[in-house]
């Protein structure tokens, strides 16, 4: 656990760059993944999670690194 951010803010014109709209997102999303809030985890099979962060490119390679992984 860290207080730093994991993924640097970027004003992209996507997303909000107000650090208090993001934490509250940040922990919802903890909540529905870590602590099952509103039940919309299946039951069987679950998805598997993965933390990224780094630059844009590192997280894209961690995540094809991922998919490769999950491949027979």
């Amino acid at each position: 656990m860290t207080d730093r951010w994991p993924v640097d803010m970027e004003d992209d014109g996507i997303r909000p760059v107000d650090l208090p709209y993001r934490a509250e997102v940040d922990a919802i999303f903890k909540q529905i993944y870590r602590d099952e809030r509103f039940s919309v985890m299946p039951d069987k099979r679950r998805p598997k999670l993965i933390g990224l962060w780094g630059s844009r490119e590192q997280r894209l390679d961690r995540l094809q690194q991922a998919a490769a992984s999950c491949l027979p």
